[in-house]
């Protein structure tokens, strides 16, 4: 069955970008997480995602790393791209264990394992913080 999963960048890729799996040059902060695999990681939800970048729970600590300190004046025009992938062969997402990523079971983080074309479909601003949860501008 197909089905969307997001990936949150700092730079924008343009409308659609081709990637190839690799191992991230950083890993998760403060945790283990597999450096072998090559992969593209997304998570099913926007929260999954902010939430994986720091491997809190609190996905606002995703969004500052993001886009620096809410009320900052020095961070005020950064912006974080949500690009969504449509995946149509579920074989090629693989769910790490606690063993490859210690926050997998918090933030929801899949890996897919070949190439894939994202769609750039929304973006993060320091807006987003107002929320009880991450509103994303929508572009679709």
């Amino acid at each position: 069955m197909p089905r969307n999963l997001y990936h949150i960048a700092r730079k924008n890729y343009g409308p659609t970008v081709r990637w190839k799996p690799h191992v991230p040059e950083t890993l998760t902060k403060g945790g283990k997480e597999d450096d072998i695999t090559p992969r593209i990681v997304f998570c099913p939800t926007i929260i999954g995602c902010l939430r994986a970048i720091v491997g809190s729970q609190n996905w606002k600590l995703g969004l500052t790393d993001l886009l620096g300190p809410e009320g900052n004046p020095k961070y005020a025009k950064r912006v974080a791209y949500v690009y969504r992938l449509f995946v149509y062969d579920p074989k090629l997402i693989y769910t790490p264990t606690e063993e490859e990523l210690h926050d997998q079971k918090r933030s929801g983080e899949v890996w897919y394992l070949g190439p894939a074309t994202l769609k750039l479909v929304g973006e993060l601003n320091h807006e987003s913080f107002k929320h009880s949860e991450p509103q994303p501008i929508w572009y679709d």
